[in-house]
């Protein structure tokens, strides 16, 4: 998992999962998942 803190104040949330080793090649996949996350405003409750 990266979180990355962008100038603005948002964050970026990135993760993956993989499975590269099983013996019949067609078997293996990757999968990636991204979020943006807006800066904390003043009295959203959100808690960032």
């Amino acid at each position: 998992m990266v979180v990355v803190e962008i100038e603005g104040g948002e964050r970026i949330l990135l993760a993956s999962r993989w499975k590269l080793n099983d013996p019949n090649p067609s078997q293996n996949w990757c999968a990636i998942a991204g979020q943006v996350m807006a800066p904390e405003t003043p009295g959203s409750g959100t808690g960032l």
